[in-house]
């Protein structure tokens, strides 16, 4: 319940991402992604590093991947 409360917490991610996030959780499609708590965490970084190149492993739909795109500075590469 408090993981719940904590996860509403946290801002959308537009509607790209919380439609690909509701995607992955159905069992016929099932993708593990980030958890919510984890998401805030690696923007929360980026945004305090600014880093110019991400190396993303593991990319099962890509929700990690265009979670950072959209919050690293124009000039970073993945």
């Amino acid at each position: 319940m408090q993981q719940n409360f904590l996860d509403e917490l946290i801002p959308d991610r537009g509607e790209f991402l919380t439609e690909l996030r509701k995607k992955s959780a159905l069992e016929e499609s099932y993708a593990p992604i980030v958890q919510k708590s984890t998401e805030q965490l690696i923007v929360t970084l980026l945004k305090l590093i600014k880093p110019q190149r991400v190396l993303e492993v593991g990319t099962a739909v890509g929700y990690s991947a265009i979670l950072m795109a959209d919050n690293l500075p124009d000039d970073s590469t993945i």
